[in-house]
């Protein structure tokens, strides 16, 4: 019993961490799509296969 709460302790708090990640990445990919501008972003995990990108300044971003 206290493996399972230990268990499900850990997974809450390991996603109120990952959350804030993910959406700091859309909000960078969004300005990079609506801007073609996105200088220093990190946009690893980011599906960019089908974005226009022609002339966007992704100088210093994490691809």
């Amino acid at each position: 019993m206290k493996f399972r709460i230990l268990g499900i302790s850990v997974l809450l708090a390991s996603l109120g961490l990952i959350a804030p990640i993910n959406a700091e990445q859309r909000e960078q990919y969004l300005q990079l799509l609506q801007t073609k501008e996105c200088r220093s972003c990190d946009l690893v995990n980011s599906d960019l296969a089908r974005a226009d990108l022609r002339e966007a300044d992704l100088r210093y971003a994490n691809l």
